[in-house]
């Protein structure tokens, strides 16, 4: 029997079929490697974004103390160390940056009065306010204003600026309101703890005023309603409405406790 030879089309066929497969194989294996480099170098970035993670809140005061004041609580949580280059606040559009180029070491945590970077002094002025902050390893963080923070997230910061010698004044005084409109109370002696007048605290001292939640004067009942804290000449007044009030002596301020017909 005669055997029939392999045509030459027929080689050329197979072999362009392995030489297709061996491109796939070889494709595949690149795809493949090509992945896995891009999911670690992706894994890796997160990991560096991880470590340089920063803790940024914005506090009305130093907790246990409130204040009218803003402060910045800032954590550098690298465990590397940092230096913090600027904070940008954004105030509906308007945006403002105060340099600082302050080393962070690692695992630092520190406190920022505010006002010390010329930037608004009361809390009142960060309503509807973002505030971005950037350390010079390109890590980012944005600080959200909270009313309270656990002791152990604050102790054992550091203050900027740190205490200094010297004493602080607080006026108390209450005031009544009327359908007249508001007066001051002379007669109102009792009604606060310590009582209506000037009082002295030492920097960064706690001062505990606690209101009576109700008084008589005459014959017209009043019931506590808030205080209001302000600085020096009646500006940027701040409302509580916690009793007792433990006000960080910070600067020098009046306080009015407020009272209401019920």
């Amino acid at each position: 029997m005669r055997r029939r030879g392999v045509s030459s089309a027929s080689v050329i066929v197979f072999a362009l079929a392995i030489v297709m497969m061996t491109t796939v194989a070889a494709y595949l294996s690149v795809s493949a490697f090509s992945n896995t480099f891009t999911a670690r170098r992706n894994l890796e970035e997160l990991y560096d974004r991880g470590k340089h993670e920063v803790r940024a809140t914005l506090m009305p005061g130093i907790p246990p103390g409130w204040s009218p004041k803003a402060y910045l609580l800032i954590h550098e949580d690298s465990g590397e160390g940092d230096t913090l280059l600027d904070i940008l606040v954004d105030r509906m559009g308007s945006v403002t940056s105060a340099r600082i180029n302050e080393v962070f070491d690692a695992g630092a945590c520190r406190i920022i009065r505010l006002e010390r970077l010329g930037l608004p002094r009361s809390i009142n002025g960060y309503a509807n306010t973002s505030i971005v902050i950037h350390f010079s390893s390109g890590a980012v963080g944005k600080a959200y204003q909270r009313s309270w923070v656990e002791p152990d997230e604050v102790y054992p910061c550091g203050r900027d600026p740190p205490e200094r010698p010297g004493v602080y004044t607080v006026n108390i005084r209450v005031l009544l309101e009327t359908g007249s409109g508001r007066q001051v109370c002379g007669s109102c002696s009792s009604a606060v703890n310590p009582p209506p007048g000037n009082r002295n605290y030492s920097p960064y001292e706690i001062a505990r005023i606690e209101a009576e939640p109700a008084i008589t004067i005459g014959n017209t009942q009043y019931v506590f309603k808030h205080w209001e804290v302000s600085f020096t000449g009646y500006r940027d007044t701040v409302t509580y409405g916690l009793n007792p009030l433990n006000l960080l002596m910070d600067d020098h301020y009046f306080v009015e406790a407020v009272y209401a017909p019920p």
